[in-house]
């Protein structure tokens, strides 16, 4: 029992351990969520940074979808017998 015990805390060690060092591989080659070299020189240089913005959203289509939703029959008013 104690030999399982200790096979899957390593196993649960061995995994923790293979996340990380892959989510710090991928901070260190701008890969990963955080900012690159290149952002940081770009903001010391010229003091702004460039980032993918999305489109603005479109408040109309937003609205409409909306209203349609609310205008739908409630799903979880009880049955009448």
């Amino acid at each position: 029992m104690d030999v399982l015990f200790g096979s899957l805390v390593a196993l649960l060690v061995a995994i923790a351990a293979a996340l990380y060092l892959r989510r710090l591989r991928a901070q260190r080659s701008g890969d990963g969520n955080g900012i690159t070299d290149a952002m940081i020189q770009l903001i010391e240089d010229e003091g702004r940074i460039e980032l993918d913005e999305p489109e603005p959203l479109d408040l109309d289509h937003i609205r409409e979808e909306e209203s349609r939703f609310w205008e739908e029959e409630p799903w979880d008013e009880p049955e009448e017998p």
